[in-house]
């Protein structure tokens, strides 16, 4: 487990351009999805904000997972020990997206998973889904701005779960 934090916070403006950042970073991460699980967020707001998160990935480094990605030593990445508090709130509260650090709160956030897609492509047909978060959940799926569909949200849940699963046993 690892936390990671971007190295040029004073760069970033505006949240969505941050929370687009965030989005390249892990398509471009594509290449380890199947040995990544992790959420990254905007913390803050515009012209004040900082990124942050955790990956849980297989094996004690983490740059075989994160060198595919032409951007990713843009980032620190910091050994999670969840036997230390500190660390643990850190990484119940990233992945929770409750995250919050010298009084800057959770804005908006993403996730990398093995199931991304198949989440994503429930949803090809209606563009007014997306990932979202519910309930405090990570890795809900439902409405963007209406109460989450009780089916599908269930569902994503479950494929994100084992894709936790998946990257410890693999």
């Amino acid at each position: 487990m690892w936390r990671c934090d971007f190295k040029y916070n004073d760069e970033l403006t505006l949240v969505f351009m941050s929370s687009n950042q965030v989005g390249g970073f892990f398509n471009r991460l594509e290449a380890s999805r199947k040995y990544l699980f992790g959420s990254l967020g905007v913390l803050g707001e515009s012209n004040k904000s900082v990124i942050t998160g955790v990956f849980i990935t297989r094996g004690d480094d983490i740059k075989l997972s994160v060198d595919c990605a032409p951007d990713w030593e843009s980032y620190e990445y910091k050994k999670l020990d969840l036997a230390n508090d500190s660390d643990k709130k850190f990484f119940e509260d990233a992945l929770a997206w409750d995250l919050e650090l010298d009084g800057k709160k959770w804005a908006d956030g993403k996730n990398v998973s093995p199931f991304a897609r198949v989440c994503q492509g429930i949803f090809a047909d209606d563009p007014t889904l997306f990932p979202v978060q519910v309930n405090g959940l990570f890795a809900g799926c439902g409405y963007a701005e209406r109460p989450c569909r009780r089916v599908l949200t269930p569902l994503c849940r479950l494929l994100h779960f084992v894709s936790l699963i998946l990257v410890f046993s693999l």
